[in-house]
């Protein structure tokens, strides 16, 4: 398994990025995604019980899902087929925010392979239904998805809002 130096230096080539992380992917096994249920816990620690449950359940089984989407991804038509420029944009975003210094180095290859799979397979980054405080929820109609915080948060540097296909969601129940 590569360290994390070696692995943030791979960042410059798109291509490359891909087949690593698909290398990366073939690596993790489950035992290693019980370490997200602390980092969760951490994530969620300031939610009401009853979403911090739906939160942590609903989160694991996202990363989980996108994991095995995308080591089944044939990366080289993927490749071909994505929009170059965003990608250049979310590996520089991958750079510049989660490779922050952190000895949680599994997480971070998940969360990338997540937004990743997220990204090349057009669903929303957040897990369709799961509850934002307030009760909203990311939700699909009518073949779009719309997130009840994006407006809030698309233009926020730090959050991956702006990579995200969901649409702001400004139906008024």
């Amino acid at each position: 398994m590569m360290n994390n130096r070696c692995f943030v230096s791979t960042l410059d080539k798109g291509q490359d990025i891909l087949k690593k992380l698909k290398d990366e992917s073939l690596s993790l096994d489950v035992f290693q995604f019980s370490k997200l249920i602390s980092y969760l816990e951490k994530e969620g620690e300031y939610l009401p019980e009853n979403f911090k449950r739906d939160f942590i359940r609903e989160s694991l089984d996202h990363f989980f899902k996108c994991w095995m989407g995308f080591r089944n991804l044939d990366i080289q038509n993927v490749f071909n087929v994505l929009d170059k420029e965003t990608i250049r944009d979310l590996i520089s975003f991958f750079k510049e925010t989660v490779f922050y210094p952190s000895d949680n180095f599994i997480l971070k290859k998940i969360l990338m392979i997540t937004v990743l799979y997220s990204v090349i397979k057009k669903i929303p980054i957040h897990p369709i239904n799961i509850r934002f405080p307030g009760g909203k929820k990311i939700y699909e109609r009518d073949g779009s998805y719309y997130c009840p915080v994006k407006d809030k948060h698309q233009y926020d540097p730090f959050a991956l809002c702006r990579f995200c296909i969901a649409k702001p969601d400004n139906f008024k129940e």
